[in-house]
């Protein structure tokens, strides 16, 4: 349900937390699935979890990335990446930022 009475920042914030969250990766069940896989393609970067997807976000806001670079590497296969996921066993979000 989306909330009402918010600012243009806030309104931005929530916007693009729906464009992330209607892409997330609902494929895999368990962390072990996502590595066999990047193995593959020669991942190079960090993978981190959480149970809340704002706190992931947040963690790429405080490292220096904007939402337009959020949005470029969320899209890329390949080069400079972020992939975000849902674990449905482990039941949280997993983020994977770097290169491939």
């Amino acid at each position: 349900m989306k909330p009402y009475n918010m600012n243009e920042e806030e309104q931005k914030a929530y916007d693009f937390l729906e464009y992330v969250r209607e892409r997330i990766n609902k494929d895999y069940k368990t962390l072990q699935e996502i590595e066999e896989e990047q193995e593959s393609y020669n991942f190079g970067g960090i993978v981190k979890c959480d149970v809340n997807l704002e706190s992931l976000l947040d963690d790429l806001y405080y490292n220096g990335f904007d939402t337009e670079q959020i949005k470029q590497m969320y899209d890329n296969s390949y080069g400079s990446i972020i992939q975000l996921y849902w674990l449905t066993d482990d039941e949280m979000y997993c983020m994977l930022v770097g290169a491939r």
